[in-house]
């Protein structure tokens, strides 16, 4: 089983790997960056602590995981405006020339001029980019894309029906994490940006009714206004493990970057352990047994998607 985990500091890369984690991905949010566009999401969709701090930093991981033998991958999953892309481009270049695997990214842009210079990185399409039918994954392959996290709305079935017409591509699906009761890659387009702290003009006892992306301000999604916060029961998909694999996925995938590594390497613990039993009963009494707590449907990744 492949099991992709996030990297968020240099020195996390043997102990993951030793849990259980086959490659690795992180994010890098430079100084360079900050300066020029500020300290939110704009770079990966993660911020602070979720990221890298440095090129230092970054070339640190990538010897790292090039030591143990496992592949990283850098997300630069934004859509970029036209200011913003040449910095982007030019982190994934020196990426590339430090040794790194491939790039997780959703931009057009981005793939193009990538494709146009001749870079070697794998491009692996974001589950940002909401990639939901056979022909969005067409155009993105003739960008050169040749991996894909496929969003979470689909059936089992669908992913299925995706990925058996791109053999090249590797399927990734995410099983641990981050589950959104909203529809996955269109955070900012089919809801609003919600604030602890909300701007004078805004009613902070309500939603907010606009998207104030790129704004330093920004704390909290609008979802966790909407349903709360994340259930005690973190998001899971071991039970579907078997079944996605049967519809072409390669690779799990581990949310949370910017969670402790303790966290992380319990996860992948509890992953890898869950995927040698055979009974769904006990896996998910394994999952009490880690968390201390009962899975929930709530926190269940594909269980009662309908295949329709």
């Amino acid at each position: 089983m492949r099991l992709a985990a996030p990297l968020t500091a240099p020195g996390e890369a043997e102990e993951l790997a030793i849990a259980g984690a086959t490659e690795f991905y992180c994010g890098v949010q430079t100084r360079q960056w900050q300066d020029a566009f500020g300290d939110h999401d704009s770079i990966s969709r993660r911020q602070g602590k979720a990221n890298l701090e440095s090129m230092e930093e970054l070339k640190k991981v990538v010897q790292e995981t090039k030591m143990l033998g496992l592949p990283l991958f850098m997300t630069v999953n934004e859509d970029y405006s036209k200011g913003q892309l040449p910095l982007a481009l030019e982190l994934a270049e020196e990426f590339e020339a430090l040794g790194g695997y491939g790039i997780m990214v959703k931009d057009i842009a981005l793939m193009s001029l990538l494709q146009k210079k001749g870079s070697k990185l794998m491009l692996g399409l974001s589950l940002l980019a909401c990639t939901s039918s056979a022909s969005a994954l067409s155009f993105y392959f003739d960008l050169g894309v040749r991996r894909v996290v496929l969003p979470r709305f689909l059936s089992i079935n669908q992913v299925k029906l995706i990925l058996e017409k791109f053999p090249e591509v590797q399927g990734e699906a995410l099983i641990f994490f981050d589950k959104c009761p909203f529809i996955d890659g269109y955070c900012r387009f089919i809801h609003s940006v919600g604030y602890q702290t909300a701007p004078p003009e805004i009613d902070s006892g309500s939603v907010c009714h606009e998207v104030f992306s790129h704004d330093v301000s920004y704390m909290l999604p609008a979802c966790f206004e909407l349903f709360g916060f994340p259930p005690v029961s973190p998001a899971c998909a071991v039970c579907s493990l078997e079944a996605l694999t049967g519809a072409g996925i390669q690779i799990f995938k581990v949310g949370g970057r910017g969670r402790s590594l303790k966290t992380l390497v319990k996860v992948l613990r509890f992953i890898s352990a869950a995927s040698k039993i055979p009974e769904t009963n006990l896996r998910k009494e394994l999952y009490r047994k880690c968390f201390g707590t009962a899975c929930s449907k709530g926190a269940c990744y594909y269980s009662g998607i309908s295949d329709e």
